[in-house]
């Protein structure tokens, strides 16, 4: 069963978690979704409009929907005219926990301010409605925080040889100016180019470090306030409220 060390969350069995369109935590995020799956709890999954496309260009789309068709339903901003079935359900507190992670700043904003006009910040204020408890990771939890950017091309290396156009999959590299250009809204992190590429030209997943707007941070502090909320600042705090055992039924 899902077990946690905060009276908050209760012992969930059927958890709605968004994803919106930030980098930062994605590929961990991808991880913890598919180990609640492992562990034979239904998620129903969403995901924002940008959500989906982050999560393709860092390479966990495709995981994230083999792992959760086998637990529970997908959902993508888009899809339909209207999210607000999928609101619905929460309003009438079909779920026992809704996550947002990874949560962006301007999900985070809309939250604080009452705002319900985006598949992620409509859920949220219907789980605040309904009194469901609620986990959000934001994108922006400090002063600076590291995120990790997607697959790039360093020009300066880069010979313009052309390999890592012929092994892309999904045609997301052309030469520009006689260097290499990955397209991000075609690309699906597989990692082959930097596989293929033999002078170090191309990198995913690097980490920098960014700083966080006072506005951004005012809002966060607000959002700790709020009832039935928890705040996670990583994946392991996010880990560490989803403890669970493998021997409970999916229900």
């Amino acid at each position: 069963m899902l077990m946690n060390d905060d009276s908050v969350l209760g012992r969930p069995k059927r958890i709605l978690w968004i994803i919106t369109g930030s980098g930062s935590h994605m590929r961990c995020v991808a991880n913890i979704i598919c180990e609640i799956v492992e562990a034979s709890i239904r998620v129903d999954l969403g995901f924002t409009g940008a959500g989906y496309e982050v999560a393709r260009m860092y390479g966990v789309h495709a995981k994230l929907l083999d792992c959760v068709a086998s637990a529970g339903e997908i959902y993508l901003e888009g899809w339909s005219k209207s999210f607000w079935p999928l609101v619905g359900r929460v309003a009438m507190r079909y779920y026992h926990l809704v996550v947002l992670a990874p949560a962006t700043s301007n999900t985070v904003a809309k939250i604080v301010h009452g705002i319900a006009d985006s598949l992620a910040s409509a859920v949220a204020n219907q789980a605040l409605k309904a009194n469901i408890p609620l986990i959000i990771l934001p994108s922006d939890v400090a002063e600076v925080n590291v995120t990790e950017l997607p697959c790039r091309v360093d020009r300066d290396k880069c010979t313009g040889c052309g390999v890592c156009v012929e092994v892309c999959p999904v045609s997301a590299i052309s030469l520009y100016e006689g260097k290499a250009r990955i397209n991000l809204l075609a690309c699906i992190g597989c990692e082959k180019c930097v596989h293929s590429c033999s002078f170090g030209a191309i990198s995913c997943w690097d980490k920098v470090s960014y700083r966080t707007s006072m506005i951004d941070l005012a809002n966060l502090e607000k959002l700790k306030g709020f009832k039935r909320v928890v705040v996670v600042r990583n994946c392991e705090e996010l880990r560490n409220k989803l403890r669970f055992d493998r021997s409970e039924n999916r229900s």
